[in-house]
C-alpha cells in the first residue's frame, strides 16, 4: 500500500462518521418531537376520559327522565340510584357519604337539585392538575318554566349539558371538547361553558 492507499483510507474514515454537532442536533430534534407527541397523547387520553364522563352523566340524566315519566308527580323529588334503571360499568361507592352518588372509573357521578330542578354532575378530580365537571340535565327540565328561579336553575332548564373547569385557562378541556360559549347566566362558583 503506498501513501496513496493510506490517504484514501483516511478520507474514507472521515466521511463515514457523524460529528458530535450532528448527533446533538438530531437528539434535540427527536426530543422536541417526543415532547409534542407525549402532549398530544395525554390530551387524547383526557378527551377519551371526558367522553366517558359525559356518557355516564347523560346516561343517569336519561334514567331520571324515564323515572319521572314512569312516576308522574315526582318531578324534583329526591331519589337514589337504586330506583333508577341505570347500569354504570365499574361503578362503586363515592368518597362522600352521599346516597345519590356512584363512582365510575374516572368520575364521581352524583344527582343534585336546584329549586327542584334535577341535574347530574360527573366530577373529575385530577391530582396535580385542574379539576373539571360535566353537568347533564334531564330532557324533562327543558319543559319546565318558572318565575323567581335562581340563575343556576334557569341555566339547568336551558342547556342539556355544560362543562365547568377551575383551570382558569381558555384552552382547558372544556374548550377543547367543544364547550366554547360562556353560559348566559352568571353563577358565583365560576364560569360554565356551553355548546
Amino acid at each position: 500500500m503506498g501513501e496513496n492507499g493510506m490517504k484514501k483510507r483516511n478520507n474514507l474514515t472521515k466521511e463515514n462518521g457523524f460529528t458530535l454537532t450532528e448527533l446533538m442536533a438530531v437528539t434535540i430534534i427527536l426530543g422536541i418531537l417526543a415532547a409534542i407527541a407525549i402532549g398530544s397523547f395525554r390530551q387524547s387520553v383526557e378527551r377519551a376520559k371526558f367522553s366517558e364522563g359525559l356518557r355516564a352523566a347523560q346516561e343517569v340524566a336519561g334514567s331520571l327522565d324515564r323515572y319521572y315519566y314512569d312516576h308522574p308527580g315526582t318531578y324534583g323529588t329526591a331519589i337514589d340510584f337504586n330506583k333508577l334503571d341505570v347500569s354504570l360499568t365499574n361503578s362503586g361507592d363515592c368518597n362522600a357519604s352521599n346516597t345519590l352518588c356512584t363512582k365510575v372509573k374516572n368520575f364521581e357521578i352524583s344527582i343534585h337539585q336546584d329549586n327542584n330542578i334535577p341535574y347530574v354532575v360527573a366530577y373529575r378530580e385530577k391530582v396535580g392538575s385542574a379539576n373539571y365537571q360535566i353537568w347533564a340535565t334531564p330532557d324533562l327540565n327543558r319543559r319546565q318554566t318558572g318565575t323567581g328561579m335562581g340563575n343556576k336553575a334557569q341555566m339547568l332548564i336551558k342547556y342539556s349539558d355544560l362543562c365547568y373547569s377551575n383551570s382558569g385557562n381558555k384552552k382547558d378541556i372544556c374548550n377543547v371538547m367543544g364547550y366554547t360559549q360562556q353560559c348566559d347566566y352568571a353563577i358565583p362558583e365560576g364560569v360554565y361553558w356551553c355548546k
